[in-house]
């Protein structure tokens, strides 16, 4: 039998390891720009956002060897059907630049070190996931997770409220 979970039933649900997914390209112990990322809205998607910052060496808008992703991953219905999107936070990951990151919108947070890169994981983790209704999506995660950063101190109010204010405008 097969057993079929919703997205707030997976929620709870994490790897027993707490090693980052860094077997494509490590999180050096060294200063990383870090970004808020908004992705496209494309087909009756709205806009993602995500934050994220290079790893595993120099890092330019052409090449680096991997990007550390902090975002909220879509659930799709596994038989297909038309249902409300649902989404799901399972940690950091990290993987290549693909198509759509390259048409992302890359707004700057700062250059940070690896213990703040480090918080925004573990602040993350924390972050609640809502099951999308009343409008809320990804957007309001990472707002909501912005919001946890500037009181963690890892990032100032300005910055934050202004990378905001600029993806929103990107987004309407």
């Amino acid at each position: 039998m097969v057993e079929v979970l919703r997205a707030h039933d997976l929620v709870n649900l994490s790897s027993s390891s707490t090693d980052p997914d860094d077997w494509l390209a490590h999180d050096y112990d060294v200063d990383s720009p870090v970004y808020l990322l908004v992705y496209p809205a494309h087909q009756r998607v709205v806009c993602r956002w995500g934050i994220a910052w290079p790893v595993g060496g120099e890092a330019t808008s052409t090449s680096t060897a991997a990007w550390r992703h902090v975002q909220l991953e879509s659930l799709a219905d596994p038989l297909g059907g038309e249902v409300e999107m649902h989404y799901g936070y399972y940690g950091a990951l990290t993987k290549t630049a693909g198509p759509e990151f390259a048409t992302a919108r890359w707004i700057a947070l700062g250059t940070m070190n690896l213990a703040h890169r480090r918080e925004i994981e573990s602040l993350a983790k924390t972050t609640p996931v809502r099951e999308e209704e009343d409008g809320w999506g990804c957007e309001d995660w990472v707002k909501d997770l912005l919001e946890r950063m500037i009181a963690a101190g890892v990032v100032s109010a300005t910055t934050c409220h202004d990378a905001v204010a600029r993806a929103s405008a990107d987004a309407a």
